[in-house]
């Protein structure tokens, strides 16, 4: 809590930042702060235990070789704050099996998406934001290069051979739909690498609500028809997306570190960043 209050805190030093990016920022402080209260609670109470990360992912560290992970993966062009409040969502859950959150982001060439910045930068930019603030709780794990879902859900199984591996994949509801065909497919797929590796193979899926997208719950019976377990969080996350970012230039979403501040000051100062809430009528998505 003490790092993110920090990072927040510093705001107040950019004389730059004016008063609507910082009630943009607020926003998710709040929703941050109240995630975070929730996950101590869960680690006092015992229902959460930190990973011990040391010399991962080398040396895996979790207790009887037992793996419960969380894997976040998306093309985060960027990596922002609507997404770390939804890594924070899922840990302060009751619903969360895992203490821990890997953000991967896709590698892939994606014809969907064909200005999507380079892997290698979308990697760094989710570090800057995580490394040394959030971790052991959500930590960037560079295994997305050239990788799609699957690819990136088979190599984090290869990771851990001869283990029990409880997958938990994080999902936000505007994408369910989609996971919900692909899921046969890719569930051979990982179960075969896993069969091959010795892994003792898990997968359940949280999905969380996204403001504006289909009620995630006839494609969560879906999932659980095959006989899978999905755990939908009843909050829904209200927040512009990397698209409001990419061509709405709503730059205060991204997690204020030093580091982001310094590759975002020039856009402030010429007021190049557009606010994503609305004051008079209420935030958008909130």
């Amino acid at each position: 809590m003490d790092r993110i209050d920090a990072a927040f805190d510093r705001l107040g030093a950019y004389l730059y930042i004016n008063p609507v990016d910082r009630a943009d920022f607020s926003y998710y402080r709040e929703s941050f702060e109240e995630s975070l209260r929730l996950i101590d609670a869960r680690i006092d109470g015992g229902h959460l235990g930190p990973v011990d990360l040391r010399d991962f992912p080398l040396v895996a560290r979790w207790p009887g070789y037992v793996v419960d992970a969380a894997l976040y993966i998306g093309s985060f062009d960027p990596f922002q704050m609507t997404h770390l409040a939804m890594a924070l969502r899922y840990l302060a859950s009751p619903g969360a099996a895992a203490p821990i959150v890997f953000v991967v982001p896709e590698g892939h060439v994606n014809p969907h998406k064909p200005l999507k910045s380079d892997y290698e930068y979308r990697r760094q930019l989710a570090s800057m934001q995580l490394e040394n603030v959030f971790d052991p709780l959500v930590v960037p794990l560079d295994i997305g290069k050239g990788a799609d879902t699957i690819e990136i859900v088979r190599r984090f199984i290869a990771l851990f051979p001869g283990s029990r591996l409880n997958l938990t994949h994080l999902l936000g509801s505007d994408v369910l739909p989609w996971a919900v065909k692909l899921l046969p497919e890719d569930l051979d797929i990982w179960r075969a690498e896993a069969l091959r590796r010795g892994v003792d193979f898990g997968y359940r899926a949280f999905v969380a609500r996204r403001l504006g997208a289909p009620p995630p719950e006839p494609h969560a019976a879906a999932l659980e028809a095959m006989g899978l377990s999905i755990h939908v969080d009843d909050s829904p996350i209200g927040a512009p997306s990397s698209t409001d970012f990419r061509e709405g230039h709503t730059f205060s979403i991204v997690f204020p570190t030093d580091a982001v501040i310094r590759h975002m000051e020039i856009l402030f100062r010429y007021n190049l960043n557009n606010p994503w809430r609305i004051d008079s009528g209420g935030a958008r998505g909130a």
